[in-house]
């Protein structure tokens, strides 16, 4: 377990940029059988959400609101114990309400089945650092992987959370403009072009939460300070094109 331990740092250390960070993470976790991950960081206002779910998933719990109902957010946060987590643990919390339960239960039409909670900066109200990791695995074939493996899963969400902290630094020096996901490149060119937030959305079809949720992925990927600033970044970067 300590050679094991030793080879994951150093291979977190190798990584130049966020975005070969987190690939790393998540080979390093599916490895242990563990396929579904979610990271939350950042305040309430201006929360990070990183996982290797599909990016429609993403979008799509934007879209539906489930941020402000989320049980993990909500009750696996707010202690540093861990906490079972997904479909086949749902009875085992039975002061979920109907909202509650609706969203794990559509993450586990995407896979999550049975994880748990490693929490790095508990949620006071404002601010949370956070890992909600999971699987496709039963909870029975879940439990005896942490049985064994449960301290080293949770050593690699801390220096996960670490690394990805050094290297959140503005795109020119860590690569993180090469994140910027399609939609994220489309709603800031469309902004470039003195659209607002709401004709963003009436063009896209989204919500006007979706549009703010990429715009503010994509200031906090390039560094920016507004959305001005993005914008400038982008063109600048040859991100985007007007």
């Amino acid at each position: 377990m300590h050679r094991q331990r030793e080879h994951i740092i150093e291979q977190m250390e190798k990584q130049q940029s966020t975005r070969q960070l987190w690939q790393c993470l998540f080979r390093s976790f599916s490895d242990e059988g563990f396929d579904r991950i979610i990271h939350l960081s950042g305040t309430t206002r201006r929360m990070q959400i990183v996982s290797n779910f599909d990016a429609s998933w993403n979008e799509y719990y934007v879209e539906k609101g489930f941020m402000e109902r989320d049980p993990f957010l909500r009750y696996c946060t707010t202690s540093y114990r861990t906490v079972r987590t997904g479909i086949d643990h749902i009875r085992e919390h039975p002061y979920l309400n109907a909202a509650e339960m609706q969203v794990i239960e559509e993450a586990s039409e995407c896979g999550f089945r049975s994880g748990f909670s490693s929490t790095l900066q508990r949620f006071d109200g404002n601010q949370v650092n956070a890992w909600n990791i999971g699987s496709h695995l039963s909870a029975a074939e879940v439990t005896r992987i942490l049985q064994e493996k449960l301290p080293y899963l949770q050593m690699i969400s801390y220096y996960g959370s670490m690394f990805a902290s050094n290297l959140h630094a503005p795109a020119a020096d860590n690569d993180n403009s090469r994140l910027l996901t399609a939609r994220e490149r489309r709603c800031l060119e469309l902004s470039a072009c003195g659209l607002r937030t709401r004709d963003i959305a009436d063009l896209l079809k989204r919500s006007e939460a979706t549009v703010e949720f990429h715009l503010r992925n994509a200031r906090e990927k390039l560094g920016a300070r507004t959305r001005e600033h993005a914008i400038y970044l982008a063109i600048k970067l040859e991100l985007i094109s007007l």
